[in-house]
Formats: structure tokens, sequence, C-alpha cells
């Protein structure tokens, strides 16, 4: 199981979410929506194979996981935000993280949220 603080990840994902910001740019993907593309990020970063397996592995943690939530997490209305859940939630389907670890970092993203931002406005 991988241990990286939220800095680490926030790092990740910042570094991935200008990835996704040029595939909206040539898709017809808003930026909104790219949180559908998180778990295909996440099995790409880890190089793992990209199979029905773990497709549906990350899919399924990182997609239910955000249906489940978005009444309840009003910051999944913020298009990073929504992507770094389902970012986060994919390793968790893919057991690259435990549950405890992704109830953590979930819980660390929440109080750093503000860093997120930042580091991925365009003013940044």
């Amino acid at each position: 199981m991988e241990s990286r603080s939220i800095y680490e990840w926030i790092d990740e994902i910042t570094e991935i979410w200008q990835v996704m910001l040029e595939i909206s740019r040539e898709t017809e993907l808003s930026e909104r929506e790219l949180y559908i593309l998180a778990p295909k990020a996440a099995i790409r970063k880890r190089d793992l194979p990209f199979n029905e397996l773990n497709n549906q592995l990350a899919q399924e943690s990182a997609l239910s996981s955000y249906q489940a939530n978005l009444k309840l997490e009003k910051d999944l209305e913020y298009p990073i935000y929504a992507f770094s859940f389902c970012y986060i939630m994919a390793h968790f389907g893919l057991n690259k993280i435990d549950e405890k670890q992704a109830q953590n970092l979930l819980n660390e993203l929440m109080i750093n949220k503000q860093i997120l931002y930042k580091r991925t406005s365009p003013l940044y």
C-alpha cells in the first residue's frame, strides 16, 4: 500500500490535471466532466495494465463513491475537487491504498483544498 503525504498527492493531481485540461480542450468533454477520466488516469499513473478488471475496479470505486457523496459534499461541484476525489477513490478500488488511507486522504484533501485550488487555478 502506498504511503504518501497529501501534499505529494496534490502535486501528482496537479500535474495530471494539466493533462486533463488539455484533453478537455481537444475533445467535447467539459472541465466539469473530467472526473470520469480519473480512474483511467490512476491506472495509467501506476503503470497498471489497462484491462477490463482494472478499469472496472477503478471505475466502480471512484464513480460510485462520487455519486454517493455528490449531495453530501458541496466541494464535488468544483471540477478539480471532483477529479481529485475520484482519483483517490480509484486508487482504493485498485488496492493501491486501503480504506483507512482513502478516508484519511479524503479528509486531508478537504482540509487542504485551498492548496489544491490555488495550484490548479489559471493564475498559479
